[in-house]
């Protein structure tokens, strides 16, 4: 709350514990009576229970790996229909904007469900400079509680992809504020970037998020247990946080129900502080010569292409996006690194690019995109640095 750098909205929110009527478990001593399997799908009247009600989606972890989420987003199972909702909204329109992206998430949610969708997927992909992500606790909080409001929340069941989830305490507000299942998709890529980077070594793609996904519910299993729940079910929408630093009338539009004993910040400043994150990962002024990270991947991403760059520019994260590129660094000119034999035997599909240093994204994208394929040698940027006087000569 005092910090002067932006805080997510996770942090707003404390978790309760056991009171003396209701003691905790044991984790550990007591896992037999623990569980963490979650449903996902509409849910039929308990008073009257028939084969219909038996009719849900059964999963092992309410953590979900990237695979895992998309056979549930294309699912094709009778009975059940998936349907994506991007929490996306332009970053220029602030507050404004916020809130409108939040309402017509709703509005959209309520017509999936009239239209027989019964899985609804709320994800934050396709962040770009443009389009910022909604805060998934305040998408998820906010969804779940205006189907509540319509009567129309056994008919569906939520699942939430996003990137800003990577803590324990994370996955427990969204599980506990309506989420059936949660995939933190930045989390499984970074351990994906740590493995090429050889920063986790004798292990896979398939082990290391199985081992995220394990330690993760074992968290949410020992949060749950402080507070005397023992299985998933009964924590999920159960909110028992308490908010601290929200405005009043953000708890009440959105987190309905949710004790607070002390008061702060509305909608703007959320706003705001989703803001200045985003311009931390989309700067105005170049970063080390690049102006935007995304937008070199995007642009090496479409091309096939021979790039010399000099010592400003991440050649790394290149040759790890696409190691069929040749990336050849270095302070030389292009003659002095890329000879006709690798024009040859790249099949002539070779763009030559010389980025010295202070160029920005904009040049190098438009002298990709501008070289023609096959794309002749350009003349030197700079002189290469002559080995012999022969060389020199």
């Amino acid at each position: 709350m005092l910090s002067n750098r932006p805080r997510p909205l996770y942090d707003y929110f404390k978790q309760l514990f056991a009171q003396v009527t209701n003691p905790p478990l044991d984790q550990i001593r007591e896992e037999l009576v623990t569980s963490m399997e979650s449903t996902v799908g509409p849910e039929r009247n308990l008073l009257k229970p028939e084969p219909e009600s038996c009719r849900q989606i059964v999963l092992k972890d309410p953590i979900l790996s990237n695979e895992e989420l998309a056979k549930l987003a294309h699912v094709a199972e009778r009975g059940f229909k998936a349907l994506t909702l991007p929490m996306l909204y332009p970053v220029a329109d602030g507050a404004a904007g916020l809130e409108r992206a939040v309402e017509d998430l709703q509005r959209r949610a309520s017509r999936a469900i009239a239209d027989g969708y019964n899985v609804i997927i709320l994800s934050d992909r396709g962040v770009n400079r443009e389009k910022a992500a909604v805060p998934s606790l305040l998408a998820t909080a906010a969804v779940h509680h205006h189907l509540v409001r319509r009567g129309e929340r056994t008919r569906c069941g939520l699942v939430v992809e996003t990137g800003d989830a990577r803590e324990v305490h994370h996955m427990c507000l969204l599980i506990g504020y309506g989420a059936g299942a949660v995939n933190p998709w930045v989390a499984f890529e970074t351990l994906d970037d740590m493995i090429r980077e050889g920063l986790l070594t004798g292990i896979d793609h398939k082990k290391a998020c199985g081992n995220f996904v394990k330690a993760a519910s074992k968290g949410v299993i020992k949060v749950m247990s402080k507070m005397g729940i023992s299985a998933i079910q009964s924590y999920r929408g159960a909110q028992v946080f308490e908010a601290l630093g929200l405005r009043a009338d953000v708890i009440d539009h959105y987190f309905t129900w949710t004790p607070s004993r002390v008061g702060g910040i509305g909608l703007d400043v959320i706003a705001q502080e989703v803001l200045l994150r985003h311009r931390a990962a989309y700067p105005e002024r170049p970063v080390n010569g690049l102006a935007d990270r995304a937008a070199v991947i995007s642009a090496v991403e479409a091309v096939d292409a021979v790039i010399s760059f000099d010592e400003e520019t991440p050649i790394e994260l290149i040759r790890r996006l696409r190691p069929d590129v040749l990336v050849k660094g270095g302070d030389y000119t292009i003659e002095g690194v890329v000879g006709a034999e690798d024009v040859h035997a790249s099949g002539g599909r070779v763009v030559l690019v010389d980025l010295v240093e202070g160029h920005s994204t904009t040049r190098l994208i438009e002298a990709i995109r501008a070289a023609p394929s096959p794309a002749p040698l350009p003349a030197a940027g700079r002189a290469a640095p002559a080995r012999s006087k022969e060389d020199a000569a």
